[in-house]
């Protein structure tokens, strides 16, 4: 073969690579049918791919086609009583921020009332010393 360069990342077409196992085909056309693309870990079986989580998932799905819209409750089988019982408690942590914010408000202000008489104490002083050199 004759050595050229192809670049980065690129093969030269060499038939022999080229030739796999007839095995190897019929098993993946087997396992796979008509998917339109897999994972290696679905190929191979590893990692966090489970077969069945995944037929249950389309299953899942299968229940809402031409749904326009479905809540997580409704995937996965939760009670939608629990939901709303839950976002009640959404209230009193609104009422919580709220007073939160008025005593932020408060503080604020009255610092601010405390930093205005400073500087007006400052300036004064200021003011005296200045007329004193004169």
């Amino acid at each position: 073969t004759s050595s050229r360069f192809i670049g980065f990342g690129s093969t030269s077409s060499n038939k022999q690579d080229d030739n796999v196992p007839s095995s190897d085909a019929d098993f993946a056309r087997q396992k796979f049918g008509n998917q339109k693309s897999i994972s290696s870990d679905q190929y191979f079986g590893r990692n966090q791919y489970d077969p069945d989580e995944l037929s249950a998932s389309s299953e899942r799905l299968k229940q809402f086609e031409g749904a326009s819209s479905i809540s997580s409750n409704q995937y996965f089988g939760r009670d939608e009583q629990i939901s709303r019982r839950e976002s009640l408690d959404l209230g009193a942590i609104e009422l919580n921020a709220r007073d939160f914010a008025r005593k932020f408000i408060g503080q604020a202000s009255s610092d601010y009332e405390a930093i205005k008489t400073v500087v007006e104490r400052g300036s004064e002083k200021l003011k005296d010393y200045i007329s004193d050199i004169q």
